[in-house]
């Protein structure tokens, strides 16, 4: 399956690290697309260039309203443009130097003399390493609507007392009939009458919301004593609010030795599970087992163990992208088999989602014939490790390997620590470059990083 998500390049990391140390900005400038192909096997992060680019446009970058750390990068390519097919995009700096690559899905651009006309916006999601260097950037020549805009707008006009004054009054007799009628509105939500089709509206697919600052219920816990704050909303199906302060039941005694799941739903509201109860789990699984996530319509609020009250993050849509990033240019030699680089993550989203764990790392040796294995592991559990690794100048080896490590998995709501480990077969052998021992400048950066995919 092809790999749509945008990344940042080689270059893109250095342009940030660059404007980290000289306190400036990376400068992005305009969004390319091209109609080379980028084969599945091939790392985006490696471009330097589009494969074949045929057009540039005035972009836009600004943060995404849901995320803080998630950027998004738009264009528009105007209706009297096209004769191209969309393959591969990126975003490029003022210098021309490709900061961010990402396959796309071959869409055909026609121009209008084809016989069809439209705009066409590219939208490109990422995660810089460092944030602080980029800049938000309005392109004059193009305005965009975000959807909260958009739903603010809607919210404005339909509160209004008189949202179209252009409009005149059907009829005095009309509007008075209007006004006097029992239920006007028969059509609007509140007032459905009919069973099946407020039933079929219930069973949108769509994930619960809580609609606080942080997407998490406000919980108290004092003592043995459990409460839910009022005055917050839980939006279900995307459409459906319903007020804590509409519930009486949402006060709860626990045992403190006990670990609990609090949850909500429609018919039955807020209910506090015990963990030990044989009949809530059977088969006495651990509270983040993947069988306990929140469902389109049973919110899992929050988890009380004997060390206090997690309240999870309930949000329609876990965006994807990345999630947790470490790096570091230190050069020192690796111990046999000890740990040398480990990023942590905890997941308190309200359910569980696929990740992506990946590392570069460069492996050197100054001298001699060295040689090891790289291993990742998850958690303390060994997921993946490398073929063997010969660096120093023998014949047939190479002073400096650049390694890359991946894989996808399950992420449960618990904490991760992503490892790396070397075993020493043989000789001695560096992290980065063996800058202590050859007098090599070090400017090779190890990375590791959880992203949602």
């Amino acid at each position: 399956m092809s790999d749509y998500r945008t990344y940042i390049t080689q270059t893109g990391f250095g342009l940030e690290r660059d404007a980290k140390f000289n306190n400036t900005q990376v400068g992005l400038a305009v969004l390319v697309v091209g109609d080379g192909v980028l084969p599945d096997a091939a790392s985006p992060a490696e471009r330097t260039d589009l494969i074949h680019q045929v057009r540039e446009y005035g972009i836009t970058i600004e943060k995404d309203e849901k995320d803080p750390n998630v950027w998004i990068a738009r264009a528009e390519i105007p209706a009297s443009d096209g004769g191209f097919f969309i393959k591969e995009a990126g975003i490029k700096t003022t210098d021309g130097e490709l900061y961010s690559y990402a396959r796309q899905a071959g869409d055909y651009k026609p121009l209008l003399e084809e016989g069809q006309g439209k705009s066409y916006t590219i939208r490109l999601k990422f995660v810089p390493g460092n944030a602080d260097a980029i800049q938000i950037k309005i392109d004059p020549s193009v305005q965009f609507v975000t959807p909260t805009d958009l739903g603010n707008a809607l919210t404005a006009h339909l509160d209004a007392e008189d949202p179209h004054p252009q409009y005149k009054t059907y009829a005095d007799q009309k509007a008075a009939a209007h006004v006097e009628s029992e239920d006007p509105h028969g059509q609007y939500l509140g007032k459905l009458e009919n069973a099946e089709q407020l039933n079929a509206l219930k069973q949108i697919p769509i994930y619960p919301e809580v609609m606080t600052d942080d997407n998490r219920l406000s919980v108290t816990l004092d003592g043995a004593n459990l409460s839910i704050d009022n005055d917050q909303v839980i939006r279900l199906f995307g459409w459906l609010d319903v007020n804590t302060s509409s519930y009486q039941d949402k006060s709860f005694v626990i045992d403190l030795t006990k670990t609990y799941h609090l949850r909500f739903d429609l018919d039955n509201g807020f209910r506090l599970l015990d963990l030990a109860d044989i009949v809530y789990n059977p088969d006495q699984l651990d509270h983040f087992n993947e069988l306990f996530d929140a469902t389109y319509s049973d919110v899992l609020t929050a988890v009380i163990r004997p060390g206090g009250v997690t309240s999870y993050i309930n949000v329609s849509s876990i965006l994807s992208g990345q999630i947790a990033y470490l790096e570091t240019n230190e050069s020192y030699s690796l111990a046999n088999n000890i740990v040398f680089l480990t990023l942590s993550y905890s997941n308190e989203f309200s359910r569980s989602f696929n990740m992506r764990s990946s590392g570069r790392l460069v492996v050197s040796a100054p001298s001699g014939a060295n040689y090891g294995i790289l291993s990742f592991f998850l958690n303390g559990v060994p997921i993946r490790k490398t073929r063997r690794i010969h660096v120093g100048i023998a014949d047939g080896y190479v002073y400096m390997e650049d390694v890359e490590l991946w894989h996808s998995s399950l992420m449960l709501r618990t904490h991760y620590d992503l490892e790396v480990a070397f075993k020493v077969e043989a000789g001695v052998v560096y992290l980065n470059s063996a800058a202590a021992n050859s007098g090599w400048t070090n400017e090779e950066i190890a990375q590791l990083s959880m992203e949602v995919v």
